[in-house]
Order: C-alpha cells, then structure tokens, then sequence
C-alpha cells in the first residue's frame, strides 16, 4: 500500500550543512509528513557510516533511514518516491511516498532543491 498525503505546505531549508525538504498536511502541527535530509558535503566518517545519502523520514523518527529511495518524479500535481526493499522496510510502506501538491509557488526552488539532493544519490524525473 502507498503511503499517500496531501501537502498544504512545503518548506526549503538550507543551512550550510544541509539541505531539508518538508512536506506537511497542516501548517504548523502536521499529522503527516514527508522529509527529506541531504548532507550538502559528506565528511569521510559520514560516508563510511552510509550517511552521505538522502535522509527520509515519515511521521516519526522510528519510521526514517538513510538511503531506500530508488527514485524521484515530480510533475505539477505533486512528487512520487519510489522506494527500494530498504526503504520500503524502514519506512513500513509496502509501495510508495505519494505527495499530492497544488503548483507550489516556490516550484522553481522545490525543483532546483530536488536536483542538489539527487546528484550521485537517486534518479530525478522533472516535468
């Protein structure tokens, strides 16, 4: 089963070391969200432990991990992860992150956000 939400808002953070994505069903108190995490430049000790790869988490801590996203599509109507076995397991979702988005305004950054977390880390469809 896909893990589905409807994002009323999404927030961009970047803050030297790291780059976040957040996508949230309510503004302020979210029941569910998405984020996800990319050290901009992994040390050595970061690549060693398999932290140099895109952070995701889903509603809670428990439920994140490093990796298990095999690959990224965003059209206007929002974005679709498609999860690896790892991602799929950590996650405890049996299909994939779909989040339903109305054009956001920041698109331009959504996107250009997107392709900095994906270079050498997971496929990214644009449309």
């Amino acid at each position: 089963m896909d893990y589905e939400i409807a994002a009323k808002k999404i927030n961009i953070e970047e803050d030297g070391y790291s780059l976040t994505i957040g996508f949230l069903d309510e503004g302020e108190e979210p029941h569910k969200y998405v984020l996800l995490q990319k050290t901009l430049e992994p040390d050595e000790q970061d690549e060693a432990l398999g932290m140099d790869v895109a952070h995701i988490e889903i509603e809670d801590q428990a439920r994140s991990g490093y990796g298990g996203i095999a690959s990224v599509a965003m059209d206007d109507g929002g974005l679709r992860i498609r999860l690896d076995e790892k991602g799929k397991k950590f996650l405890d979702v049996a299909g994939q992150l779909l989040i339903a988005f109305e054009s956001p305004e920041q698109k331009t950054e959504l996107q250009a956000a997107l392709q900095r977390m994906s270079e050498d880390d997971f496929p990214l469809q644009l449309a």
